[in-house]
């Protein structure tokens, strides 16, 4: 997902300086992983009578973990390539 994310959805150019870009992209996927997980399981566990409708703390997380990813590859991870152009 990284290469895809690298030439597609950000359009960034090559790099010589890619393992610490790759790594960043991890440290931001698996932040994001993390936040899905801790918002769907947070709402399950506070808000009475979602154990057995998972439909919104699913969508909840989701939301947040896609942004945090988003934001942090469009910002963290391949923020270099626009601050050289």
């Amino acid at each position: 997902t990284w290469a895809f994310n690298r030439g597609w959805s950000f359009a960034a150019t090559r790099s010589a300086r890619v393992l610490p870009e790759a790594g960043r992209y991890v440290a931001v996927q698996l932040t994001g992983g993390a936040a899905n997980l801790a918002v769907y399981a947070a709402m399950v566990r506070m808000i009475p009578g979602l154990h057995g409708d998972v439909l919104l703390p699913l969508a909840a997380g989701s939301a947040v973990g896609i942004g945090i990813n988003y934001l942090g590859s469009r910002f963290l991870v391949f923020r270099g390539d626009r601050e050289a152009a």
